[in-house]
């Protein structure tokens, strides 16, 4: 049983309003309408009983509606009453199957809507919440405005009311699109001004038209139209300059203008120049001093001229801020490379052009007093002697090729310098000791053919060898990177091959190939032939001949490893532009020629939102799960995306290895066949 406990009666007087008649002229019409909820003392059956009396609609027809909602949903919508008359009138609203709680009123008159009244239902009971019923009467119709971008990489349409918002609805049409979108309603919190649509499409370009109401039911209508962009803009490695790892760059130009480095970016849409912050590329030497400079853009590419002088015979790091947005709010994904500037000095490069100048040979051979078979110059051994500064830094003996050769130029006097290394944590100038107890000194030339001259397809004198398949059983097959092929023949080596060999000569530099890897033919690279001048001494051979070499091509050549990134299908490359389609490069966890932490390994991890690491020490399983976790901290990015590290797995169970606190050793699970952390760092077994 309901019961009504209070009797409120309240009146609204509808100002002078102006309505249209079909012939285009104006009438004014006065009305007044009085609305009550009665109660008389009597028990209700079920309905709240509202009445009043209008005046003033001279003989025609006037519809009331009372709209009902619950926490600002709406009920039911039907209640109506029909008046033809002035005078008196009375309406019944049955409410016999409302639940208990809290409920609202709104009075619909032509286009006029009442402020809510708010009553609330308990037990047998019927409580008004206030007495305002009609005393406002809001014909405004609210002003929409749209606050989100036309370029968008969130789906979410935003935008503001200057009325408060009660619901909304929203059609959506991709332009250029089959798909159908159902309506989108939404309801706004009691007060909000504002209003997030959030839409889960794909990337393209829409179109909506938005129709939103106030409380008093009053409504604005919009459309538009926006690009769903959620691609990132990049950096194509092929428009690098200068090319990353490139020597001896020219400090000015053919017609005399100085060095300047830039990029062009690629993004679905166009930059705009605004976007471009004024430090988008900054440059650092080798002391960490930043060069000052000047960006500017222009057709996609961005361009940094230095406003100081170049240095010659210096190396640069150059550092792409990851700022850079496009115009829906997608940050670049920046790289970062170094080069090295040319000499100014008047020695001539000992490497290679021999035919041209033999004169280059003396830079290191002593061609009539050499004490030595190979000629070597003997002075050159006393350049960095035991007493010598880089000795004592070092702390250990350095191979001769090193100590007396290469660094007499590359200390920096006359090469780019590398005596930087020396001294380090570890590094690649030791001595190997073969199963047989002999030795072999391991040194620049390891890796580098200082007899090579510099061309484009390899600027840094990288390793290179031929080949061949002998049709003589007892001969075989040659590298003459194990075996001079001067060995056998003692003039001309090609000479001597047969004319009608079936596998011919083959020449080819040991490659390497990384993050900023341009392909001159395109293409990808992964495999392990792409990182040779590694794995040509990483290997099953050499780790069965020499003490401490580890077999690292048998993890390269796993089809299963969990560091392979592949492109996605039809793409020519990765997110960040890289040309990558197999397994990771060794340089992304590994330094070439020497580190401050044990086996080489750098001390910034990730492309970008990068991690400092440090281990100089032996293994446990901390350092191990620390060392994995560089990358695998659902932050640091590498190719385009963010390595994960996941504490549910792909079934939704947890895992506890995975959770805080946990000291096991990432090989327990992804240590492959082995169980080795060497092989779980290498090539992880999926889990």
């Amino acid at each position: 049983m309901l019961v009504c406990l209070l009797l409120v009666m309240n009146s609204m007087t509808i100002p002078t309003v102006t309505i249209a008649v079909e012939d285009g002229n104006q009438t004014e019409r006065d009305f007044s309408l009085t609305v009550s909820i009665a109660n008389n003392g009597l028990s209700f059956n079920g309905a709240i009983e509202v009445s009043g009396t209008i005046i003033g609609i001279n003989g025609e027809e006037i519809h009331l509606a009372f709209l009902l909602f619950q926490n600002g949903l709406p009920l039911d919508q039907n209640n109506q009453t029909t008046i033809s008359m002035d005078g008196p009138w009375q309406y019944s609203i049955d409410v016999t199957d409302y639940e208990p709680g809290e409920y609202s009123m709104v009075v619909k008159f032509e286009n006029y809507h009442s402020e809510p009244t708010f009553f609330t239902i308990r037990e047998n009971v019927v409580e008004l919440d206030s007495n305002d019923l009609l005393t406002n009467v809001d014909q405004t119709n609210p002003i929409v405005t749209i606050t989100s971008d036309y370029y968008l990489n969130e789906a979410i349409i935003t935008g503001t009311s200057s009325e408060d918002i009660h619901h909304g609805e929203l059609h959506l049409e991709m332009l250029g699109g089959d798909e159908q979108f159902e309506p989108i309603t939404f309801n706004a919190e009691e007060g909000e001004k504002s209003f997030a649509i959030p839409l889960t499409i794909t990337e393209g370009e829409y179109r909506f038209d938005l129709v939103v109401a106030d409380l008093s039911g009053n409504t604005a209508e919009t459309s538009g139209q926006f690009i769903v962009d959620k691609t990132r803009p990049f950096i194509l490695p092929e428009t690098l300059f200068p090319e990353p790892n490139m020597t001896r760059v020219p400090i000015f130009s053919a017609d005399d203008s100085p060095l300047t480095v830039s990029f062009k970016i690629s993004d679905n849409h166009e930059l705009l120049e605004g976007s471009i912050p004024t430090d988008a590329i900054e440059i650092f030497d080798v002391e960490g001093e930043k060069v000052q400079g000047s960006v500017s853009f222009s057709s996609g590419r961005i361009t940094f001229t230095a406003s100081e002088e170049w240095q010659y015979n210096s190396k640069y790091f150059v550092v792409v801020n990851p700022l850079i947005q496009d115009q829906a709010g997608n940050f670049i994904h920046p790289r970062n490379w170094s080069f090295t500037t040319e000499t100014n000095t008047e020695v001539e490069s000992p490497h290679g052009g021999y035919l041209a100048n033999t004169n280059t040979c003396k830079t290191c051979h002593n061609v009539h007093t050499a004490p030595r078979p190979l000629l070597e110059g003997p002075e050159l051994e006393l350049l960095h002697g035991p007493e010598s500064e880089i000795a004592k830094i070092s702390n250990k003996k350095l191979p001769d090729a090193v100590n007396g050769y290469c660094m007499a130029c590359h200390d920096g006097t006359v090469a780019s310098p590398m005596d930087d290394h020396i001294g380090q944590k570890s590094d690649h100038n030791k001595e190997l000791i073969r199963k047989d107890g002999s030795v072999v000194s391991q040194s620049c030339g390891s890796c580098h053919n200082v007899h090579l001259e510099s061309h484009e397809d390899n600027t840094n004198l990288l390793k290179d060898r031929f080949f061949h398949n002998h049709n003589d059983p007892e001969v075989g097959f040659v590298d003459s990177s194990e075996q001079l092929c001067e060995t056998c023949h003692d003039t001309d080596p090609f000479a001597k091959i047969d004319s009608d060999v079936s596998v011919p000569v083959t020449y080819e530099v040991f490659r390497y190939r990384g993050w900023n890897t341009i392909l001159p033919d395109g293409g990808s690279f992964g495999s392990s032939e792409d990182y040779q001048l590694c794995l040509r001494c990483h290997n099953e051979g050499y780790s069965q001949q020499y003490e401490g070499v580890v077999d690292i091509e048998s993890s390269y050549q796993n089809p299963e490893s969990g560091h392979i990134i592949r492109k996605p299908e039809g793409s020519d490359y990765l997110a960040d532009g890289s040309y990558l389609d197999g397994h990771m490069p060794c340089a992304d966890c590994h330094e070439t020629h020497s580190s401050s932490n044990v086996k080489l390994l750098k001390k910034l991890f990730g492309h970008n939102e990068q991690t400092e690491y440090v281990q100089i020490d032996d293994w446990t399983n901390e350092s191990e799960r620390a060392f994995c976790m560089n990358c695998h901290n659902n932050k640091t990015e590498l190719y385009g995306r963010v390595v994960s590290f996941r504490e549910v797995n792909k079934e939704g169970k947890l895992v506890p290895e995975h959770l805080p606190g946990s000291t096991e050793s990432c090989a327990n699970c992804h240590g492959g066949l082995s169980g080795t952390f060497r092989e779980a760092a290498h090539s992880p077994a999926k889990k």
